[in-house]
């Protein structure tokens, strides 16, 4: 009797770690990304986005892209009737929500882009970082 109990339990096992696979999250998943080089060189570019998340929580911490030599997370605020643009850490992606990347709301600030790979390009690649080390890679159409 007590190797049918060990069979049972190690077929339990089984199926509880086949099934807890089965119901992973997927991971975020970025849309509708464009990316607005500057009216004139050597000034920043802006990306946008929305990342959609159907797991738990996380945050962005980090952009890359290998067009440009710096990325950073901004937002937008209103302070005093006046409309400021800020370095922010972190933007934090709601479990089961979205984040949306837009002019005049967060935003990725694109420095020293490089002018040559910039070029004529229609589309351009970038991954996203989030909290914990996980990356979201994502494709944006540029708008010229």
């Amino acid at each position: 009797m007590t190797a049918m109990k060990y069979r049972f339990s190690r077929l339990v096992l089984l199926v509880a770690f086949l099934w807890s696979g089965a119901v992973a999250a997927e991971p975020p998943a970025v849309s509708d990304a464009w990316l607005r080089p500057p009216a004139v060189a050597g000034r920043p570019g802006a990306l946008y986005f929305t990342l959609t998340n159907p797991g738990p929580a996380t945050a962005i911490v980090a952009v890359k892209t290998p067009i440009a030599g710096r990325a950073e997370l901004h937002a937008h605020d209103m302070a005093n009737g006046i409309m400021r643009m800020r370095k922010v850490e972190r933007v934090e992606l709601p479990a089961g929500g979205q984040v949306m990347f837009q002019p005049h709301g967060y935003h990725v600030m694109l420095f020293n882009l490089d002018e040559a790979k910039l070029g004529t390009a229609t589309v351009v690649s970038f991954t996203l970082i989030l909290e914990g080390g996980a990356n979201v890679a994502g494709q944006a159409a540029v708008k010229r």
